[in-house]
């Protein structure tokens, strides 16, 4: 009983390897939108982001991928807005997209956001009332940066890697 289910899932995988292989080209480019707004405040490494594919892509006069897909992005790199001004940052990459519950992998440049920093405004603060308010003058060290926002609607490009 094992082997005909050993057997019948080789089989079967190898079917959607073969079916996959034929039907997405590598090097295709997949146009993608984020779903909702990604802030530095409230993610982390390896966390991943919901895209959406913005338009049909076809292959052949056949659309291979619909309009409205889910794509996901894979946070790389993020640091949250800190003290004496410095911004948040947030660092990411296309991984796949999902086409009838198959996963195609897919790669991007990495899409890099920074917020705002203000540490000329807290250092500049800090030093200028250091005659005017001493005591109190060290506060200004906690104004914190900005976070590094991705708006939901901002858009990237991925391109379909080979399938092995």
């Amino acid at each position: 009983m094992k082997t005909r289910v050993t057997a019948i899932l080789i089989i079967a995988l190898g079917n959607i390897c073969c079916f996959s292989q034929e039907q997405y080209e590598p090097g295709t480019i997949v146009p993608l939108e984020f779903v909702t707004t990604v802030s530095s405040k409230g993610i982390t490494v390896g966390q991943l982001v919901e895209l959406r594919v913005r338009n049909d892509i076809k292959i052949q006069d056949k659309v291979i991928i619909h309009f409205g897909s889910i794509a996901r992005a894979k946070i790389i790199s993020v640091q949250k807005a800190k003290g004496c001004g410095v911004a948040g940052r947030i660092e990411l990459v296309a991984q796949d997209v999902i086409v009838n519950r198959l996963m195609i992998p897919m790669t991007s440049e990495v899409l890099i956001r920074v917020g705002k920093n203000r540490k000329g405004l807290a250092w500049g603060l800090t030093l200028g009332t250091f005659i005017i308010i001493p005591p109190l003058n060290f506060l200004f060290l906690l104004i914190k940066g900005e976070n590094g926002i991705i708006p939901a609607g901002t858009t990237m490009d991925a391109i379909i890697m080979p399938i092995n």
